[in-house]
């Protein structure tokens, strides 16, 4: 994957490395966030960019299967980082006993003595289980002292650590763990990270809820530093989709970069895997990456079995295998109705009350896949995911065929529309917002000022459906170079309108208005269709220039005040019996 961004992170990560190279830090590091956000690529981008530190990276949900084999994971992932640091080959992922003595020799006797002291422990049939515990968790440290040199132990998905819990030394019952047994284990750690100055420790998880409490209560409260990692914006996913394609050597329309944005809504993963398969059909079409390829490529890696998103979010829901049956159907409530009230998901799943409701989203919400808004009304954590859910969970409904051209930018604005409008990140004029508004036009006659024309009146069309408009400009005409033109809206079964919406934080200029309307030429060019209005709004308004140019051009203007306003009077209209004949037939 392309690192894009994460600055912060890294120089968090840096700054903590060289605390730990001064002596004993009081507070270690945690990373916290939802699937796949990058946090492990963070980590991997760390390890790659500083080889003068000896790193010991272990992923503890794959290691934490068995005591001896968590003990037998630290001990690899350790004199791994050694290796690393000296420019020795790695080891191999499942380096057995043997290759890690080996290794272990080459830096010193006494790491070699380390090895073999604790060896034993990881493959002897009856073993102490809390000694076993107690050497994983101080091997690093132990090391660090013996060589006097400073480790950093990056542990990936620390809250599988609680799974050790079930073990008899601490009180589980050998199937389950209950908070007891977890609260013993946790003070095992405390005790064996605390003060030690030779080791510090990051960690991260993307159970962000559960994360949090262990690190925030019981024996780890205050001993780490949570930093929350956060989707990209649109200048960083813009940044991820240009450097894939540069990557792999393909160009791409602007349209096609703000595509993946508005799909993704800026997850790293989401945004990599779409940009990579977009690119791969370019490449066979020998054309630009357009926002059609990038429709389907998303669509493709979502909707058919074994592709990369499907398969990412088939994980994540037969993670709940093991728990109660009742999680999965709560998902699928909800996926067809969020946000979701207590109430409703009972209905819904067919469960008895909402209390009983309400312990189950509580799970979900501490495994990182729900979110509570106010008054109790809950949201998938990552609407992919929920896409996902309520389009292609079933096997069974996997596409035959990738969707292509006008079918998958039907389906993908199906999910724009319907499963990104609660995480519209651009502020509350959207195009979203405005396709609600539009939806509700049947032949109202409006105040002019709101449209941009003062002393008259404008009537608006019969809408029956919204849709945004896309034609393919072969040879530059309207921007200069081969490119797809879209615009937000297009509209209206008597008189066909054409729309943009512009979220800028300065007011647009008569150039920006100029632009419209030749994409609207265009568009009406390409598609056959006959003369009509033009309409830009725009919540930073227009500038007197933008103004006069739009009277010229004849292109209607509004701010999000003005289509809020517009709003309110369709709904009074609607409302009361003030409609008149005259409303409804009356033209510009």
């Amino acid at each position: 994957m392309v690192f894009v961004n994460r600055r912060d992170e890294l120089d968090r990560l840096s700054r903590f490395a060289e605390a730990v190279a001064r002596g004993p830090i009081a507070r270690h590091l945690a990373f916290t966030g939802v699937r796949r956000i990058g946090k492990s690529r963070l980590l991997s981008r760390f390890v790659e960019t500083h080889p003068e530190h000896t790193i010991v990276a272990v992923q503890v949900d794959e290691a934490s299967t068995t005591l001896q084999g968590f003990l037998l994971a630290i001990m690899r992932a350790t004199i791994d980082g050694l290796a690393r640091r000296a420019g020795h080959p790695p080891l191999p992922k499942m380096a057995g006993p043997i290759e890690i003595v080996a290794e272990a020799a080459t830096h010193g006797r006494e790491v070699a003595a380390l090895v073999q002291r604790s060896l034993p422990l990881a493959q002897v049939r009856r073993f102490d289980g809390q000694q076993v515990f107690s050497a994983a968790v101080s091997f690093p440290a132990e090391v660090g002292a013996t060589l006097n040199s400073p480790l950093l132990v990056l542990a990936d998905e620390f809250q599988h650590l609680l799974d050790l819990a079930v073990y008899r030394p601490f009180g589980g019952s050998g199937r389950s763990a209950g908070e007891a047994a977890q609260q013993r284990l946790l003070q095992v750690v405390r005790a064996l990270v605390e003060g030690r100055p030779h080791v510090g420790w990051v960690v991260t998880g993307s159970g962000v809820r559960l994360l949090r409490r262990i690190l925030g209560e019981g024996p780890l409260m205050g001993r780490f530093d949570e930093h929350l990692l956060h989707r990209f914006d649109p200048g960083d996913c813009a940044q991820l989709a240009t450097g894939v394609w540069a990557e792999l050597g393909v160009d791409a329309t602007d349209s096609a970069v703000a595509r993946v944005y508005r799909l993704t809504q800026g997850h790293p993963f989401y945004a990599d895997v779409t940009c990579r398969e977009a690119a791969l059909t370019a490449l066979r079409l020998e054309s630009l990456v357009s926002a059609t390829h990038v429709d389907a490529a998303f669509l493709d890696a979502t909707q058919r079995p074994d592709r990369p998103i499907w398969l990412a979010c088939r994980e994540m829901f037969d993670s709940l295998d093991a728990r109660a049956p009742a999680l999965r159907g709560i998902l699928q409530a909800l996926a067809s109705s969020e946000p979701g009230t207590l109430a409703q998901l009972a209905e819904d799943a067919r469960l008895a009350a909402p209390s009983l409701v309400y312990r189950y989203v509580q799970d979900l919400i501490w495994l990182g896949m729900l979110e509570e808004r106010d008054q109790r009304r809950y949201v998938f954590a990552d609407p992919v995911f929920r896409y996902w859910i309520a389009n292609a969970s079933e096997p069974l409904a996997g596409l035959a065929a990738p969707l292509t051209g006008e079918a998958a930018r039907r389906a993908a604005s199906v999910y724009q529309e319907a499963y990104l409008r609660e995480r519209e990140l651009h502020g509350t004029l959207s195009e979203g917002y405005m396709r609600d508004l539009c939806r509700q036009f049947a032949g109202q006659r409006m105040d002019g000022r709101r449209f941009g024309v003062s002393g008259g009146h404008v009537t608006l069309p019969h809408v029956d459906d919204v849709q945004r408009i896309v034609a393919e400009d072969h040879t530059g005409d309207v921007l200069g170079k081969p490119c797809e033109v879209e615009l937000d809206l297009c509209f209206g079964t008597d008189t066909v309108w054409l729309g943009e919406v512009r979220r800028r934080g300065r007011p647009l200029g008569a150039s920006d208005v100029a632009l419209v309307a030749r994409k609207a030429a265009f568009i009406r060019h390409a598609h056959g269709m006959e003369p009509g209005p033009v309409w830009i709004v725009a919540d930073s308004g227009f500038t007197d220039d933008a103004r006069r140019r739009a009277r010229a051009d004849q292109v209607y203007l509004s701010t999000f005040a003005d289509t809020e306003a517009i709003r309110t009077a369709i709904a009074t209209r609607r409302g009361g019996a003030t409609r008149t004949a005259d409303d409804s037939t009356a033209s510009t």
